[in-house]
């Protein structure tokens, strides 16, 4: 039998409270809730490499982007909202200064193959 180790299911779980912060803090942004069979992810900042296009470029955006908010030394979240795609959102979640974490709103439609009327 082959064991996960212990810190990876521990980063699973920390993955589904970022998740479920960012869809709550969406909800405060925005001011409505995401809508049904939208898709909340997130990753522990550290397990991505942010050192090429476009992953760069977006975390270049997200580190000057203002803070969304903000609680000195214990918390804090920025968002960059997809242009034309007001619903797809990318945030940066810090917590105690050093627990990153980046997660995205994608709505269900954006996830569906394009329509494809030769099939119809």
């Amino acid at each position: 039998m082959v064991e996960e180790p212990v810190f990876s299911a521990q980063v699973n779980r920390l993955n589904e409270v970022v998740v479920k912060t960012t869809a709550g803090l969406y909800e405060k942004t925005f001011g409505e809730p995401l809508k049904l069979g939208s898709w909340v992810g997130a990753q522990l900042a550290s397990r991505l490499t942010f050192d090429r296009a476009p992953l760069a470029e977006l975390h270049y955006l997200l580190m000057q982007a203002p803070p969304k908010f903000h609680w000195e030394g214990i918390y804090t979240a920025r968002v960059l909202s997809v242009q034309d795609a007001p619903e797809t959102t990318v945030w940066w979640h810090v917590f105690y200064d050093r627990l990153e974490f980046i997660a995205a709103t994608i709505p269900a439609n954006r996830l569906e193959p394009p329509d494809e009327p030769w099939r119809k």
